[in-house]
Formats: structure tokens, C-alpha cells, sequence
């Protein structure tokens, strides 16, 4: 079932409307520790990151991965949700092949994975850090379905 919600996020002008499967967890912790702004955690429990070959075989080698080209002159790693992660290879990646998709467990991110607003006001996780290869939990070729979205695979 999807459940839907507003939570403000203490601007006057501004409300945050989610809506997930796992809005009853979301509200537990807002009880437990509310948030404002970009500290804002969402419910969702993996997050992920796109990468091109090289980043990859880095990612492997080096064991953590600091970021891409962009990632680094903007001070954070891009990530997406699920959702967002189809137009992210569709806007960013057109064209390239060889693309790895890695799935991250945000708990293991701690307070330096924020959400904040990005394309068409969405709210991206953005993480300010080095990403540690134990926090990703798999890694699997970019594939599309038949309807052209990128494949997630089943964790």
C-alpha cells in the first residue's frame, strides 16, 4: 500500500510532499528525531550511484571511490533514488556504455549522505564524503527494461 504525506520543512513557502511505502517508518523517526531542511532522511534505505567504467575499476582497486569529475568540483557524490536513477543515465550518460550501477545502503552513509533539491526542485542524496566500498551492498551492469527505464535489480 502507498501512503502519502506533507511535512513542512519550516520555510514558509515551501512543504515537502512524500509519498512512499515506508511513510509509517518515516514518521516513527520524526517523532523520535525531527529535522529540517536538507537533514531531512528519506524513507527509502538504499540509494545509488552511477559509474562509468574507469570510476569503477577505481571503486575496485581502491577499495572507496572520491567522487567523479563533477562529483568533485561540486564537493559531493551524486547519488539517486530509484526513481530518479533513468533520467540521471538518460541526462548525464547518454551514449556511453560500460555504466555500473551501484546500490548503497544509506544507514551505513551516516549524517554526511544529505538530501537536498537538485533537478526540477527533486530531492537528490548528495553525499559529502568518500564512499567506502563496504556500504555498497551490489554493483550491476546498467540494463534497461522493455519500457526503456533502467533495471533495478531485486536486492
Amino acid at each position: 500500500m502507498v501512503h502519502g504525506f506533507i511535512w513542512p520543512i519550516h520555510k514558509p513557502d515551501i512543504i515537502l510532499i512524500i509519498h512512499d511505502t515506508y511513510v509509517d517508518d518515516l514518521l516513527h523517526e520524526r517523532l523520535q528525531s525531527p529535522r529540517t531542511g536538507s537533514e531531512i532522511s528519506m524513507t527509502k534505505e538504499i540509494v545509488y550511484k552511477i559509474l562509468t567504467a574507469p570510476e569503477y575499476d577505481v571503486l575496485m582497486r581502491e577499495k572507496k571511490f572520491s567522487g567523479s569529475a563533477l562529483d568533485i568540483v561540486d564537493g559531493f557524490i551524486h547519488m539517486s533514488t530509484a526513481a530518479q536513477v533513468t533520467a540521471t543515465v538518460d541526462l548525464y550518460f547518454k551514449g556511453q556504455s560500460g555504466l555500473m550501477l551501484a546500490a548503497i545502503d544509506q544507514k551505513g552513509l551516516g549524517a554526511a549522505l544529505r538530501w537536498e533539491p537538485s533537478r526540477a526542485g527533486q530531492l537528490f542524496p548528495h553525499f559529502y564524503g568518500t564512499l567506502p566500498s563496504d556500504a555498497i551492498i551490489r554493483v550491476d551492469p546498467v540494463t534497461r527494461n522493455p519500457d526503456g527505464t533502467v533495471k533495478i535489480m531485486d536486492d
